[in-house]
C-alpha cells in the first residue's frame, strides 16, 4: 500500500498467469471454469479433458458448448484406448474396486503431458469463438 491507503499492484500481481482447469464435463468443473474466467479474465486459461473414448455423446456436446460459451480453448487428450481395450491389454477385468481405468486413461495421460511434456496418441484442440 502507498501512503494514501490505495493498493499498489506489484509486478508479480500484474503478470499473466496460466490456469489449467481439469475439465470432466460435469457441472462442478463448469462452475470452476466460469469462476476462474471471471476472477482472472486477462490470464491464459485452458480447459483440459482426458478422454477415455467411452463417454456419452452428450458429454462431448456439453464440453464443446462450455468451451464456446466461456470462450476458452478446450484441449482433449487420449491414450487411444477405451476401458474395454485396456482390459484386454492388461488381461484383467476392471470393476469399481480397481481404479486402473482412471489411473491409466486419465491420470497418467495428464501427468505425462503436464509434467514430462509427452503428448498422447490423440490430441485435439477446440478454439471456436476465441
Amino acid at each position: 500500500m502507498n501512503i494514501t491507503g490505495l493498493e499498489v499492484m506489484t509486478n508479480h500481481e500484474k503478470q499473466i498467469q496460466n490456469h489449467v482447469i481439469f475439465f470432466s464435463g460435469g457441472t462442478a468443473s463448469f462452475a470452476v471454469a466460469a469462476w476462474v474466467k471471471e476472477k482472472y479474465p486477462n490470464d491464459s486459461i485452458v480447459l483440459y479433458f482426458t478422454d477415455t473414448l467411452w463417454e456419452s455423446e452428450d458429454l462431448y456436446r456439453f464440453n464443446n458448448e462450455v468451451s464456446d460459451k466461456l470462450e476458452l480453448p478446450l484441449l482433449t487428450h487420449s491414450s487411444g484406448l477405451n476401458p474395454m481395450m485396456l482390459q484386454f491389454e492388461k488381461k484383467m477385468i476392471y470393476n469399481n474396486m480397481i481404479g486402473d481405468c482412471s489411473k491409466i486413461l486419465k491420470m497418467k495421460v495428464a501427468s505425462d503431458f503436464l509434467k514430462k511434456n509427452i503428448k498422447p496418441q490423440i490430441e485435439h484442440w477446440r478454439t471456436k469463438n476465441i
